[in-house]
């Protein structure tokens, strides 16, 4: 998945929770869509064109949108891509560096253990 800047998320929050414009409850005209007020349209574009190359929405014809399943889904697939961050990004090389910790400490003194015992 791909990062959100706050603002894109907002506007994203806005189609989750607005009611879909027409077509059987599927597609949504933004000119119908109240935005946060402190965007202006050039934000919202801007914004837009991010959702849509981050396939959270769909263009549906001039103007109007529709949800992904990624877009509708979005708090579950963020959660999802925060806990494959974690693996990859903490979790792996923390495993890494003990393994790599036991064999270079682990093996001289399992060596000299059974030297010892020997």
């Amino acid at each position: 998945m791909e990062y959100l800047s706050k603002s894109a998320k907002r506007v994203l929050n806005v189609f989750r929770s607005s009611e879909p414009s027409f077509q059987g409850g599927r597609y949504y005209v933004v000119k119908k869509m109240r935005f946060p007020q402190d965007m202006d349209f050039n934000e919202v574009e801007a914004c837009l064109n991010r959702l849509e190359e981050a396939h959270f929405i769909e263009p549906c014809g001039v103007g109007a949108y529709q949800l992904t399943d990624q877009g509708r889904h979005w708090p579950e697939y963020s959660g999802q891509e925060r806990r494959d961050t974690f693996l990859k990004s903490i979790l792996c090389p923390i495993v890494v560096t003990l393994a790599t910790e036991a064999v270079l400490h682990g093996i001289p003194i399992l060596l000299q253990w059974i030297q010892a015992m020997g």
